[in-house]
């Protein structure tokens, strides 16, 4: 396989996974009962979108955090 048709796969799988969530938002027994089915979801949600877009921020906040480390280190020795 090649980068572009893993990327391609990639955001098949972010863009079906959004089209899913939307429906079921969309449905209207989530908002029966005080909203408790929509509060459970939206956590739901929250906690599969960090998982699906780890590749896409983790290596970025490695490096910043790698930058502030070194920043902090190097303010300590001054």
């Amino acid at each position: 396989m090649t980068i572009s048709e893993i990327l391609t796969a990639y955001l098949n799988i972010l863009w079906n996974s959004f089209q899913w969530d939307i429906h079921y938002f969309s449905q209207v027994w989530m908002y029966y009962l005080l909203l408790i089915p929509f509060i459970f979801y939206l956590i739901f949600f929250f906690v599969k979108w960090a998982i699906l877009t780890l590749p896409i921020w983790l290596p970025f906040r490695i490096i910043i955090h790698g930058v502030i480390n070194i920043n902090l280190k190097t303010k300590s020795k001054i």
